[in-house]
């Protein structure tokens, strides 16, 4: 359960996004802890489109691995091709977009 007073660190790094959107790290950084995730990403995706990472939280990510990433195994990456058909708002836990049994 998330306490008080780190419900409202996470409220007020969301809440400054549209004002600064260098806040987007703070942000997903602070989601990180909450969700004892390594990381937490804020990306985009398109039928044509290649995921886009916007922002990220936790460790450093290498902008240039997302690049290569795309060039060679976009096409054949469930989640890349699940993510643009199941569009929301919101987290999105991997299993919601691919089941681990076909992803195995």
């Amino acid at each position: 359960m998330i306490s008080a007073k780190r419900l409202s660190g996470l409220l007020a790094a969301l809440h400054a996004v549209p004002l600064e959107q260098q806040n987007w790290p703070v942000f997903l950084s602070t989601l990180c802890e909450q969700l004892e995730a390594l990381q937490c990403f804020y990306i985009t995706a398109g039928v044509n489109q290649p995921i886009g990472v916007r922002a990220n939280g936790g460790p450093p990510f290498d902008m240039d691995d997302m690049q290569r990433y795309n060039e060679h195994y976009h096409q054949s990456d469930p989640y890349s091709t699940a993510f643009p058909l199941k569009p929301r708002i919101g987290p999105i836990i991997g299993e919601e977009l691919v089941e681990r049994g076909a992803l195995e």
